[in-house]
């Protein structure tokens, strides 16, 4: 007789799980995916120069001094200064600068991949294997395999005429390379690019109050950045016969001319941080001695690129002024945002100085938003801060050693402005929802207490109570709505009485019913209400579905 098992076709037995195979040395494959990262975006960038030295017929530049070029474009990607025969150039544009960003970051996702030993069994979806981080010293030997080699390009390729800054190169580099790879390991463990960051700002050693502000400060300064673009798209249209002129004047060709379109679009996250700082009022420079700002302009000799035709001609009426709404507008909404957040819990420092308890003797529901609203601001000011740094820099020699905003201008206007309205909006929000409770609008009927009849018990505070009604519970002093006792003197949930069992007589059963306007009037103070004072600030919960009894079954006798 077969049995079940000798009946099994043997096509029809499942595989049995690949053993793990050997893995890569930790060392020696961090320095390789170093290697491979820094050369794909030398590549990235080598590509354009080349082409266009190779397409242009008026050209007669050595082949030595294409590389040399294409070698120092990928160097200044890493914000590393470049000292030429009479000035320096430091300005990078935002979009090669994420060349590198976006190569560090593949790097990393293939870091975490290749030395995660669970890579093969989440590959085929095979069991409930999880990701795993790679060990720290994986990210070491990556992150200075890539700061290395990035240094030794930039000494070898050093001449009397251009000489990078080889600690502005390592600096860059191994900035670019920690924080670009680490949110690329990040996103291998967390399943993805924001699942990745999110993973990446909470493993952080922030304190938790300038964790839970990032969010509602980048969705901000998010709305401030688009409509900066929007303003410079409108420059661009209105300017748009000047940018024709400046590119046709040019007459570099179709290759020549794609490079140069390229160039110009590495170049449109600067300027919309540029338009973002004229909104705000502190405006930029594009020269020495040159101001372009709200209602004042001052301009002098322009560098040959097309993109600057956009740049006003006259100063401009005085209703400009009337874009520092764009700021006000990003600080209002991280401020509604900072509003809506969750308050958490209320705890109590025993041991505290002096100063946290008088800062603690504040209402929870006002100390925690309006201190998240200050550091919000902070944040913000720092954001954008950052922004102008990043987005300008000396661009030649001679009246183009200062270019882009003014960063501690830019700063001061941004925390007058952005700042400014975070802490209004979430102080007028808190003002508003206080006074906007039905609660707070229908004080306590204290008529009763002096009629000479005494119609309900009087509780904490001084609010007149039912009988029956619950004490005052020590969550913070909220109150647990009364119990409503019908005349009989017994509550409405109580069950009757059963047959042969004698319970005691109820010692309020002669006293007179409650007052109805104590029951139905609202808490005299904030302290008294029966919700939480930002309740509506939270997310609501999931509905729940009630449960429903079942009782066992009957069984036929």
């Amino acid at each position: 007789m077969s049995t079940v098992r000798d009946r099994i076709r043997p096509e029809a037995v499942a595989e049995p799980i690949r053993a793990r195979g050997r893995h890569p040395h930790v060392v020696l494959y961090s320095a390789v995916v170093a290697a491979q990262a820094a050369i794909a975006s030398l590549v990235v960038v080598m590509v354009p120069v080349v082409l266009a030295w190779a397409t242009a017929s008026y050209s007669r530049a050595p082949w030595t001094d294409v590389v040399q070029l294409g070698t120092g474009t990928w160097l200044l990607a890493h914000h590393s200064g470049l000292v030429i025969a009479e000035g320096q150039i430091g300005l990078v544009p935002i979009g090669l600068l994420l060349v590198p960003v976006i190569a560090c970051w593949i790097g990393g996702v293939r870091l975490a991949r290749g030395l995660d030993p669970n890579a093969d069994q989440i590959r085929e979806g095979i069991g409930r294997a999880r990701p795993r981080a790679p060990r720290p010293k994986a990210m070491a030997v990556f992150a200075f395999t890539y700061t290395g080699l990035v240094t030794a390009v930039a000494v070898f390729v050093t001449t009397q005429e251009v000489r990078p800054l080889l600690g502005q190169t390592f600096a860059g580099a191994m900035t670019i390379v920690c924080l670009a790879g680490a949110a690329g390991m990040a996103a291998w463990v967390g399943g993805g690019v924001i699942p990745g960051l999110r993973l990446l700002v909470d493993k952080s050693r922030a304190p938790k109050v300038i964790r839970r502000c990032f969010r509602p400060v980048l969705l901000g300064v998010g709305v401030q950045l688009g409509a900066a673009l929007i303003l410079l798209i409108t420059a661009t249209v209105l300017g748009w016969d000047r940018v024709t002129m400046l590119h046709s004047a040019l007459n570099t060709g179709v290759v020549g001319g794609i490079v140069l379109t390229l160039a110009q679009l590495l170049v449109v996250p600067n300027l919309v941080i540029w338009s973002g700082s004229y909104a705000s009022g502190a405006g930029f420079s594009v020269g020495t001695d040159t101001t372009v700002a709200p209602g004042q302009l001052d301009l002098g000799a322009l560098p040959a690129l097309p993109v600057l035709g956009a740049l006003p001609s006259a100063p401009g009426p005085e209703t400009l002024w009337l874009l520092v709404a764009i700021p006000v507008v990003g600080g209002m909404v991280t401020g509604y945002r900072v509003l809506r957040m969750p308050l958490g819990r209320n705890l109590i420092h025993v041991d505290a100085s002096s100063t946290r308890r008088m800062i603690e003797r504040v209402p929870h529901h006002v100390r925690v938003p309006l201190v998240r609203s200050l550091v919000a601001a902070v944040l913000m000011v720092l954001v954008w801060a950052l922004l102008g740094w990043l987005s300008g820099g000396p661009a030649g020699p001679g009246r183009l050693t200062v270019m882009g905003p003014d960063v501690p201008a830019l700063a001061l206007f941004i925390a007058a402005e952005a700042g400014a309205a975070i802490v209004l909006t979430v102080a007028f929000g808190l003002v508003v929802r206080w006074l906007g409770r039905p609660a707070f609008n229908n004080p306590v009927e204290a008529g009763a207490s002096g009629q000479g009849t005494a119609t309900g018990a009087v509780g904490l505070g001084g609010q007149t109570e039912s009988v029956g009604a619950a004490p005052a519970t020590p969550r913070s002093g909220v109150r647990t709505p009364p119990r409503q006792t019908p005349a009989g003197g017994l509550p409405k949930n109580r069950a009757p009485r059963r047959p042969g069992v004698q319970e005691p007589d109820n010692p309020f059963a002669n006293l007179p019913a409650a007052s109805a306007s104590a029951s139905e009037s609202g808490p005299a103070s904030l302290a008294d209400a029966t919700h939480d004072p930002l309740s509506w600030l939270d997310r609501p919960d999931p509905p729940t579905s009630p449960r429903k009894r079942t009782d066992p079954p009957r069984h036929a006798s």
